[in-house]
């Protein structure tokens, strides 16, 4: 009986890990200032004292005045739109990164 029971239990890690794949990930948008960007890895000032990381992958996308352009032509404090999904817990990869206008100062 034990081992008919550990094979249920291992049953059902595999179903639930596999119902977890299926989820559909679900884009998240933020807004803030290029903090810092290299070929890997972007991390955005959003304003409020937090600055995020995100993961440049080979799904990131960099657009620039409307046109795709290359993550070299962005630069620390740049006004962007960024787009992402997260992977695991904590750790979100670059979809879209995106500049806009900056807001006018006062």
């Amino acid at each position: 009986m034990p081992a008919a029971r550990a094979a249920a239990v291992l049953l059902c890690a595999a179903v639930v890990a596999a119902a977890q794949l299926d989820v559909p990930k679900v884009p998240a948008y933020f807004n803030g200032a290029i903090h810092t960007i290299t070929k890997k890895e972007v991390t955005l000032d959003r304003g409020d004292g937090n600055v995020m990381a995100f993961s440049i992958t080979h799904k990131t996308r960099f657009v620039k005045d409307g046109k795709d352009a290359k993550w070299s032509s962005f630069h620390q404090g740049d006004e962007v739109s960024l787009q992402s999904e997260e992977d695991f817990p904590g750790h979100f990869n670059a979809l879209r990164v995106a500049s806009r206008k900056s807001p006018p100062q006062n």
